[in-house]
């Protein structure tokens, strides 16, 4: 019955289109009709003469104002009826994603062009619900860090007193990580924040403490600039003992300040280092020589998601 009703309006719409189409260029085509009889047939009266063109105004009057509405009718209902059956239409089926591996394996070396916190708890799944993970299943280290550099969340077996978030769809602009980072570390005495991407000379690192940024650093090389620096230097970063370019600085006017030597700019190294100061180092996991592990796999939640708020 639905089937046979959309016919039937169907059916209304272009009968509506056509037959408003016809009313509109029925006077020009009287019009012609008596052009062509005034021309071509002979004699012609003179009341006929005067009286010519007369008809197909009054027709012109008439059934071009009615042929403009019916014709905007049988448009509009066509438009009516697309728009009702694109929502009836069944939306395509979603495509279940491939098994993820869940058996335990040796821990998995990551943290180039991605982003990673460090949250000081031996508890994975209080860090699934800090950061409001959906979808949430067990993995194995491998699989984890191969789904994360897709847009998933991997959260890690405990390393060393910390359990690691990871996914290459956190935040990573100051004024997203900010908010993200103070929200989860409400939840933990201590989580870090780490980002690191080559392609545009991107890194970037940050402590919380109870909630509240107590040190955060970010710079995009791409650009030249600094985008984030907010508190003091901490015990790790002095002793690596390397202090960047900053262009925001007075002394970056003179153009030989960019040639000194005692001064650099960030780089994924720096990242890692500061990674190991502060917790510990994903690049040398696998050297660490720790036993077998799984983790957890989520979704991060819309409002932190880089991926699905693109700039």
């Amino acid at each position: 019955m639905k089937n046979q009703g959309s016919g039937c309006a169907r059916l209304i719409s272009r009968l509506s289109f056509w037959l408003g189409l016809i009313l509109i260029l029925s006077p020009f085509a009287a019009y012609g009709l008596e052009y062509y009889w005034l021309t071509h047939h002979y004699p012609v009266t003179s009341e006929e003469r005067a009286y010519s063109g007369t008809f197909s105004i009054l027709l012109g009057f008439l059934a071009i104002p009615a042929g403009i509405v019916l014709w905007a009718l049988g448009y509009i209902l066509k438009k009516i009826i697309e728009t009702l059956e694109r929502r009836q239409r069944p939306q395509e089926p979603e495509i279940d994603e491939p098994p993820i591996e869940v058996d335990p394996c040796a821990p998995q070396a990551f943290g180039y062009k991605c982003a990673w916190l460090a949250i000081r708890t031996g508890e994975p799944e209080k860090v699934v619900e800090a950061l409001g993970l959906t979808e949430v299943r067990p993995c194995s280290w491998a699989e984890g860090i191969k789904v994360a550099y897709i847009g998933r969340v991997f959260v890690s077996p405990p390393v060393n007193g910390w359990v690691f978030a990871v996914s290459f769809a956190f935040p990573s602009e100051p004024e997203t990580i900010a908010p993200f980072l103070e929200e989860v570390g409400g939840h933990f005495d201590e989580v870090q924040y780490f980002g690191t991407h080559r392609v545009v000379e991107y890194h970037a690192w940050a402590l919380a403490r109870a909630g509240k940024i107590v040190r955060a650093y970010a710079y995009l090389g791409e650009r030249g600039e600094t985008l984030w620096d907010v508190g003091p230097k901490t015990p790790g970063e002095l002793e690596l003992g390397v202090n960047f370019f900053d262009e925001r600085s007075p002394e970056a006017k003179d153009e030989k300040y960019f040639e000194r030597t005692d001064l650099a700019y960030p780089d994924e190294e720096y990242v890692m280092q500061i990674a190991g100061k502060w917790s510990v180092n994903p690049d040398l996991l696998e050297e660490m020589a720790l036993p077998p592990g799984s983790g957890l796999t989520g979704r991060l939640p819309k409002q932190f998601n880089q991926i699905s708020n693109p700039r």
